[in-house]
């Protein structure tokens, strides 16, 4: 079978796309050569996707503008001229099924199938769904959800994640993890938003960088590229260390060293907490559809998260969060526990198990 993957933009569009392709060939549904992805120019498809040895065809399209403005006057032009781009791409690779993860990126990939009368699959992963997910279910050969009734008649398998993390442990892996990131042995809070950084954490984090490390307490810090040069000159006292980093490559290793995380509540960042069984204070990006506060909800029904929401996100309070769930004796293991049993460790190869029935 030949397939191509479309998603790009962040991590969560594209690290799914990665565990399915992965998944496909451990099945022998492709060789590496039968699968390539279909990604933007602006995004962090450019390294990701290559550095797994993956083929990647990228188009020129951006996200269906939020405002009236002249980005949404141009934005049919810029899909019709993606669209076109991926029907050459297309037309010479011949796939016989497009899986599509959400995103930008996506949109072209759905027209482009539905044009050439190619099977196409819809993932969703988000608890509600984006745009082009959302208009493009109406003609897909399949539709797979996260968060069952997300999209009417989808089949709800999770969120595909990389194999390191669905077979995660933590106990052999914090050894490597401590030493990887010349750490010492104490409780350690991971802090990251995204592949992008989230500057209102970055913020509240700093705030309390030296309250924390006076008492023992590890901070990991990925603050994104963009925001990283702002936070190199913080000095912190006491026996705890800060690390600041733009971005990590290492994702595992800073789920092994990490008791709890400070973070956005994307999908994959979601599915990725609970299978690791790692607590969590989160605090979903407000904007678009309001995606991230539903996609929270699970490990929140499950007591293996706090929800924290943006504009209540200072220095202050999250010390007040931080204090008491430590505080409190076996809390963080408790929601450690609650943690994996919401999670979906084989959504890969469930996915994989479910468009093999495709006839193509």
């Amino acid at each position: 079978m030949r397939v191509v993957l479309a998603g790009g933009g962040t991590a969560g569009h594209i690290e799914p796309a990665l565990a399915v392709a992965a998944e496909l060939i451990d099945q022998k549904v492709c060789e590496i050569n039968d699968i390539i992805f279909l990604g933007g120019k602006r995004g962090l498809e450019s390294r990701l996707v290559p550095a797994q040895g993956f083929n990647l065809e990228q188009i020129d399209i951006i996200g269906l503008p939020r405002k009236f403005n002249l980005d949404f006057i141009k934005y049919p032009l810029k899909l019709l001229l993606a669209r076109q781009a991926t029907l050459s791409i297309f037309s010479k690779f011949k796939p016989d099924l497009v899986i599509g993860f959400g995103g930008y990126v996506s949109a072209p990939g759905y027209l482009a199938a539905k044009k050439m009368k190619i099977p196409f699959v819809i993932h969703e992963a988000n608890a509600r769904p984006g745009v082009a997910n959302a208009k493009a279910a109406k003609f897909a050969t399949k539709i797979i959800d996260t968060v069952s009734g997300s999209i009417a008649g989808a089949e709800t398998l999770g969120v595909p994640i990389r194999k390191s993390l669905a077979s995660f442990d933590k106990a052999k892996l914090s050894v490597e993890g401590l030493k990887h990131f010349d750490l010492p042995a104490g409780r350690t809070i991971l802090v990251f938003g995204g592949s992008q950084g989230a500057e209102r954490l970055n913020q509240a984090v700093v705030e309390i960088v030296n309250e924390l490390t006076a008492t023992g307490i590890n901070i990991i810090h990925i603050a994104g590229n963009l925001n990283f040069e702002k936070y190199q000159k913080i000095s912190t006292i006491g026996a705890g260390k800060y690390l600041l980093l733009s971005y990590c490559d290492r994702m595992d290793l800073a789920y092994a060293v990490a008791d709890l995380a400070i973070t956005r509540s994307g999908a994959l960042t979601v599915a990725e907490l609970a299978s690791v069984g790692l607590p969590a204070i989160l605090v979903p990006y407000p904007v678009g559809n309001g995606e991230q506060r539903h996609n929270a909800a699970a490990l929140v029904n499950a007591q293996a998260a706090v929800l924290l929401e943006n504009k209540d996100c200072t220095g202050a309070e999250l010390l007040t969060l931080i204090n008491n769930l430590i505080a409190t004796p076996n809390k963080l293991s408790d929601m450690a526990q609650r943690a994996r049993s919401v999670s979906r460790p084989n959504a890969a190869r469930d996915i994989v198990n479910s468009i093999r029935m495709i006839k193509t």
